[in-house]
């Protein structure tokens, strides 16, 4: 594991290219200051920051920008990179295949919203899951969540501490996304979705929530590089960032509940290593879970929970080829979600799981 260099930052950002309340600037210095490697900033509708030459190094910080699109009912949101411009579509399926045809990076968003507390701000699910061509899933949405808690008894508890409302991931997006990472790997990622929205207090004082350094604290993605980030080469860097999301080289934490750098998940053979997101020949294959900090540690293979420890460390035989992940917790809250190892039966068809 010494060839890992990990980098660590955040997703689905809005600014003032749509109905954000800060500019990229000014969002990527206060990342900086807070010492996150990169952001994948996603404003609605369009790329028009990123063709004003916007992307790129913010002090230490590596701003990307993408794009979130939706359909005419304002559901099934996407979010879209690697593309110079807004495809065209205003239906899922248009729109989904479409950024795949171009080689784009799509991820479908707050895909099992719920929420209906606010009447200004109703759930934006996705509904369209049979479209084919999307890389990967939004697991976790911190706006969403927040949103979805929300009650007139905890609206105020709510507003003053946003982040105490981040608790898990929904159940029943996880064992979706386990069903899908039977049959193909499926990216999943972690969203804020920050706006730093501002909002009338008794009706006469405005005042911010989801301020965006509050955010910027919460859910993290850590991506797995297998060379340096470097910092002087911001096409370089971007290109490594996009390889890793794209082998789903890649865990997210919920910061607030501990620091997760150098949290580890990998399969051994005798003859083979895999990390976050690779195969591994089933065959004696031994799953080690390496955490930098006491937690309870969960490995999941094929949707069910095969063996729970309390510590820093989780190893677990087995010859059953299939999809693999870690959940952990600290405290009994959510913390760490890696993304597949795909146990595989050379034997057998790639893919094809007994």
């Amino acid at each position: 594991m010494d060839d890992i260099y990990e980098i660590i930052g955040a997703s689905h950002i809005h600014s003032t290219y749509s109905d954000g309340t800060w500019d990229i600037k000014r969002i990527s210095q206060t990342a900086d200051e807070l010492g996150l490697d990169f952001l994948l900033f996603s404003d609605h509708h369009t790329l028009k920051p990123k063709q004003e030459g916007l992307e790129g190094f913010y002090g230490g910080t590596l701003s990307l920008i993408g794009y979130e699109t939706s359909d005419t009912d304002d559901l099934n949101h996407y979010l879209a990179f690697q593309l110079d411009d807004v495809v065209p579509g205003v239906y899922p399926r248009e729109y989904v295949s479409e950024i795949a045809r171009r080689n784009g990076l799509g991820f479908i968003a707050h895909p099992i919203e719920k929420r209906n507390i606010l009447k200004d701000y109703p759930p934006y699910p996705w509904t369209a899951w049979d479209c084919e061509g999307y890389d990967g899933i939004e697991i976790w949405n911190q706006l969403s969540e927040w949103m979805e808690g929300l009650r007139p008894s905890n609206k105020f508890y709510r507003f003053i501490h946003p982040l105490h409302s981040t608790i898990a991931p929904p159940p029943e997006l996880l064992t979706k996304w386990d069903e899908l990472a039977k049959e193909s790997r499926v990216i999943g990622i972690a969203g804020i979705d920050a706006h730093s929205f501002e909002v009338k207090t008794l009706g006469l004082f405005k005042v911010k929530i989801f301020h965006y350094k509050v955010m910027l604290k919460s859910l993290r993605n850590h991506l797995l590089l297998r060379e340096p980030f470097p910092r002087s080469d911001s096409a370089k860097a971007e290109e490594l960032v996009f390889d890793a999301i794209r082998d789903a080289r890649l865990f997210f934490s919920n910061h607030r509940r501990g620091d997760a750098r150098g949290f580890r998940f990998r399969a051994v053979n005798e003859s083979n290593t895999a990390i976050i997101g690779e195969n591994i020949d089933a065959a004696q294959a031994i799953f080690i879970a390496e955490s930098p900090l006491q937690a309870e540690i969960t490995l999941i293979g094929n949707g069910k929970p095969l063996k729970t420890i309390t510590g820093k460390r989780l190893e677990y035989r087995t010859d059953k080829p299939g999809a693999y992940r870690i959940e952990a917790r600290r405290k009994k809250h959510a913390w760490v979600f890696t993304n597949h190892i795909y146990s595989e039966n050379r034997l057998l068809a790639i893919g094809c799981w007994l």
